[in-house]
């Protein structure tokens, strides 16, 4: 199975403020709302000016409507309603000039400062669905993915794979080699996972040290195989790290939509703890660190330590075998 790699890319995870407000009915209305004032306006002749309205319909179209040619039409068409009432009230021309110049300015203010807020929120609804240190989802970012899933699931049928990844030792390495080295490493298995994992696919740091992997129309086979392949990646970016890392990894294969969340990262959750007992980690973690430390003493200085690597790699992997396995 061939993997490409893919940022962290949290765009299909965010929901944003202007979600669920489709942009032509935004347009429609402000453009209904701006004849409104106009007739309004007209009505009541010079006595009451309802010009100041025309902010209203301005900053909604500016606020809901991804297009700013759109929105530069919307203003256009409130400065050249404005511009009819003003001859009709029978202004001087350099009154109505002066008045439009006003008009056009305050809107483009208007417009300005609301995409600014847009821009501003959509940020704020980003930070609080990323996990700061790997830059990947957090449990509530993925918690929406899953629940989007789920619903699709239920809509169209298909499967849906959850595995859920939790580093082995890496209590150990904070301890004695500091919270920078646990951070690295957390670093390095988000770079694992955006790498080794499919456009379709989404990770996330759950917390601490667990992650996981949310796998759209993916059978327990080809879960498998991601899960073998991740293990392997991992095993290489940890040794060539100088860490003493490695992960167990469970996942959960859904035929029929799980009934909530919770229940799915639950028992993805509960193969992983499963792996996890089954694998005698000390001895391995430490296999792993002195088949490293002997081959690399043996192989010529000039070699890279990339090569060094591919030697000995499918040896390490072998002895790991087993390390995800589906429930």
């Amino acid at each position: 199975m061939e993997y490409r790699h893919k940022d962290a890319d949290l765009v299909s995870l965010i929901v944003p403020a202007t979600a669920g407000v489709p942009s032509r009915t935004v347009c429609l209305a402000s453009i209904l709302a701006m004849v409104t004032i106009f007739g309004l306006d007209l009505a009541d002749g010079s006595k009451i000016w309802l010009n100041v309205l025309y902010v209203f319909p301005i900053a909604a179209s500016a606020f809901y409507c991804e297009c700013t040619i759109l929105v530069a039409l919307g203003v256009v068409f409130a400065g050249g309603l404005q511009l009819l009432t003003l001859i009709a009230y029978g202004l001087p021309v350099w009154s109505i000039a002066a008045n439009i110049v006003i008009e056009l300015a305050s809107a483009a203010v208007i417009v300005i400062l609301t995409r600014s807020a847009r821009s501003k929120i959509a940020r704020m609804e980003a930070l609080a669905v990323t996990d700061e240190l790997t830059r990947l989802p957090n449990r509530r970012g993925v918690e929406s993915v899953i629940r989007r899933e789920i619903a699709r699931q239920r809509r169209y049928g298909g499967v849906l794979s959850v595995a859920v990844l939790d580093l082995d030792r890496f209590k150990e390495v904070n301890d004695c080699q500091g919270h920078a080295a646990g951070d690295r490493a957390l670093k390095l298995i988000g770079e694992v996972l955006s790498q080794y994992t499919r456009e379709s696919d989404s990770v996330a740091r759950l917390g601490g040290d667990e992650f996981v992997i949310v796998m759209p129309d993916t059978q327990d086979t080809e879960c498998a195989a991601l899960c073998r392949s991740l293990s392997r990646a991992i095993i290489r970016r940890m040794t060539v790290a100088d860490l003493s890392i490695t992960a167990s990894i469970g996942f959960a294969t859904f035929e029929e939509a799980p009934g909530s969340v919770s229940m799915a990262l639950q028992k993805a959750d509960r193969a992983m703890y499963a792996v996890k007992a089954s694998r005698p980690i000390l001895r391995v973690d430490r296999t792993v660190q002195q088949r490293a430390q002997q081959h690399c003493s043996s192989v010529s200085p000039c070699a890279s330590r990339t090569a060094r690597l591919d030697r000995y790699h499918d040896s390490v992997v072998n002895h790991l075998e087993g390390i995800s396995a589906p429930t």
